[in-house]
């Protein structure tokens, strides 16, 4: 038992020993950081799991939208460098005499009276510009603009004239609206075209013709030997007389102005009254008057940028309607 005595009393003389040298010595200072500049906030992290699948979502989306736009200008078509011919035959009507397609289109002039001829000074206005010569070797063949109804007029011509762009002949005569205006005849009723007052008169200042135009449109007078009908600033017919002092057939001057021209393609149209040479791409009209043949005169469609054609039932309204002087 005594022996036991002095082996606690050892151990717990050891453990005091221990508890004191864990002690800080008397007069040590301990200095501690104030409880207000301690931060309880936990520290966020910049990528979250929600940031990382928003990151992954956007990368897809765009190489998604690439590969699509990469294939989609790959399997991209070329224009089509067609005019499409949208005229059908026509029933006809025993109780309606037919107009005559060989008949000059001069019912298009509203009225040969002074009265409702446009006056230069009076709703054009003059532009110091030089013309613009249309070009002789341009072969791009631009298709027609949407034509509804398939009349030969496209739905923007339709809108402009006031017929029935869901109709092809709408005044239910057994004829077409584009075949009754070539043929100088009312498409929304009975009578003539001049009827109906849809195209205004131009003048020149030299009185050498008389050309006819949509109401819709404006006349400007570039100089003495043009005049250009505007539809829109892309858009727009001038006609245009230029000299001939050769007196050469419309095919010679022709090959003359463009002597890369293969004489076998120089085929000659008659469209109203006159004879001529049509561009290769269909938007220029080149003809000798009978009663003037030291002039060429050109009628030419312009379309700017477009890559299809608005007006080109107009453009042969144009040509069909001058009346040349002299």
């Amino acid at each position: 038992m005594l022996h036991f005595g002095r082996k606690k009393l050892k151990k717990e003389n050891e453990n005091s020993t221990e508890l004191n040298a864990m002690q800080m010595p008397s007069g040590t200072a301990i200095y501690t950081m104030p409880q207000k500049f301690v931060s309880t906030e936990k520290v966020k992290r910049f990528w979250t799991m929600g940031k990382i699948w928003v990151l992954i979502i956007f990368f897809l989306v765009a190489v998604v939208g690439g590969t699509y736009w990469l294939l989609l200008n790959a399997n991209q078509q070329p224009i089509v460098d067609n005019i499409v011919n949208n005229q059908e035959e026509v029933a006809v009507d025993n109780n309606v005499s037919p107009p005559d397609q060989n008949q000059p289109a001069e019912g298009l002039v509203p009225s040969e009276s002074t009265e409702e001829l446009v006056k230069l000074d009076e709703t054009s206005e003059t532009s110091t510009e030089s013309p613009i010569i249309p070009s002789l070797a341009e072969t791009t063949v631009l298709p027609l603009s949407a034509d509804a109804d398939l009349d030969g007029l496209t739905d923007v011509e339709e809108q402009l004239y006031g017929t029935n762009p869901n109709k092809p002949d709408t005044d239910s005569d057994g004829y077409t609206d584009f075949a009754e205006m070539k043929n100088a005849y009312n498409p929304l009723g009975s009578g003539k075209l001049s009827d109906v007052k849809l195209f205004g008169s131009y003048t020149d200042s030299l009185d050498r013709f008389t050309a006819s135009y949509p109401q819709g449109w404006s006349a400007t007078k570039v100089n003495n030997d043009s005049v250009r009908f505007t539809a829109s600033p892309d858009e727009f017919v001038i006609v245009l007389v230029q000299s001939n002092p050769k007196k050469l057939l419309i095919t010679d001057w022709y090959k003359e102005a463009v002597p890369s021209a293969i004489p076998a393609t120089l085929e000659t149209e008659t469209i109203g009254s006159d004879r001529g040479i049509f561009t290769p791409d269909r938007r220029s009209f080149y003809f000798v008057p009978k009663n003037n043949t030291g002039a060429v005169y050109v009628i030419s469609y312009n379309v700017g940028t477009l890559v299809k054609t608005n007006f080109a039932a107009t453009f042969d309204l144009i040509i069909r309607g001058l009346q040349v002087k002299k």
